[in-house]
């Protein structure tokens, strides 16, 4: 196979990895303001949210991936070959939601939401191009995921602990240890 192929597939790989919530959450991590239990309690609630939609709607709808309808002759798949529950692109949902989120939280930052945004559509592009997802399950994945992510943070705002508050060790620790660990179980699974 020629270089620049391999370089391709293996940057199309890497790339729609970073979809996956063991990426993502530690970024949500570095920003989202985990300065009290109670912030926590609202970004387990965010987290939970954003999961239960992607799955629920996959489950529901259970659409099928392009490689049930092309084949294995048809189709290149990089990395597993999957046949169901193509809608949405949970990737494409968790990337934006962690756009939308960050919007929300930081919309003062524009050229971080710049790279983000950058970053969000490489890899909903991606699930279109290791064969995973259909154009249209990556579109409503991305839209799903960003206004989910803004209008949910919109709703829980006012339950925010936004008053400067000594973050306890313990919850400190757990937030940088996820930051370092969860990347690691990524490319291990």
């Amino acid at each position: 196979m020629q270089a620049h192929l391999l370089f391709s597939e293996f940057f199309w790989l890497a790339i729609t990895h970073l979809g996956s919530l063991l990426f993502l959450l530690p970024v949500v991590f570095l920003f989202f303001p985990l300065q009290t239990p109670k912030n926590w309690l609202l970004f387990l609630l965010f987290l939970l949210g954003v999961t239960l939609l992607s799955q629920g709607l996959k489950n529901f709808l259970n659409i099928h991936r392009p490689l049930y309808f092309l084949g294995v002759e048809n189709l290149h798949v990089l990395g597993p070959k999957l046949y169901s529950h193509s809608f949405p692109s949970g990737h494409s949902l968790s990337a934006f939601a962690v756009l939308g989120a960050f919007a929300f939280l930081h919309p003062q930052k524009k050229l971080t939401l710049a790279v983000g945004a950058v970053f969000a559509c490489l890899i909903a592009l991606s699930r279109v191009l290791v064969g995973a997802h259909w154009p249209s399950d990556v579109l409503a994945g991305s839209l799903l995921g960003f206004f989910s992510a803004y209008f949910g943070l919109k709703l829980l705002q006012p339950h925010f602990q936004t008053q400067p508050h000594q973050l306890t060790p313990w919850l400190d620790g757990l937030r940088w240890g996820l930051i370092f660990i969860l990347p690691v179980l990524g490319f291990i699974f």
